[in-house]
C-alpha cells in the first residue's frame, strides 16, 4: 500500500540470502509480494532477483513482470557474451508484460 501511495511504478525485489542456500525456495516469497503489489490497484512493474536459480522463467510469468535470468554481469567481454549465449531458449518465456532479464548492460 506504502508503494503505491508514494506514486512508486517499478519496484525489484532481490532475495540474495535465498539464492545462496539453495534449500530455500524463493518463490511463495516473491508470490505474496506480488500479490500485495497487484492489491494495491496501482500498476506497478514488478522484477524479480535470484539470480536465474530455480529456473525463475518457468514460474515467475504468473506472478511478476521481469526475472533475472543469470548471475551478474561485469564488464569483460566473456562474461557478457557467456550471458547472451544463456539467454539461447528462454525467449519462448518472455511476452507481453512479462520479460527475461539477463542483467543490466554496463
Amino acid at each position: 500500500k506504502t508503494f503505491a501511495e508514494w506514486g512508486i511504478d517499478f519496484l525489484k525485489l532481490d532475495t540474495c540470502a535465498l539464492t545462496y542456500d539453495e534449500r530455500l525456495d524463493p518463490q511463495p516469497d516473491y508470490a505474496r509480494m506480488s500479490a500485495a503489489l497487484n492489491a494495491t490497484g496501482r500498476p506497478i512493474v514488478y522484477s524479480i532477483c535470484n539470480w536465474g536459480k530455480k529456473d525463475p522463467w518457468t514460474w515467475a510469468p504468473d506472478i511478476a513482470n521481469m526475472w533475472r535470468t543469470t548471475m551478474d554481469i561485469y564488464p569483460q567481454y566473456a562474461r557478457v557474451m557467456s550471458i547472451v549465449d544463456d539467454q539461447a531458449g528462454k525467449e519462448a518465456f518472455a511476452g507481453p508484460g512479462h520479460w527475461n532479464d539477463p542483467d543490466m548492460v554496463e
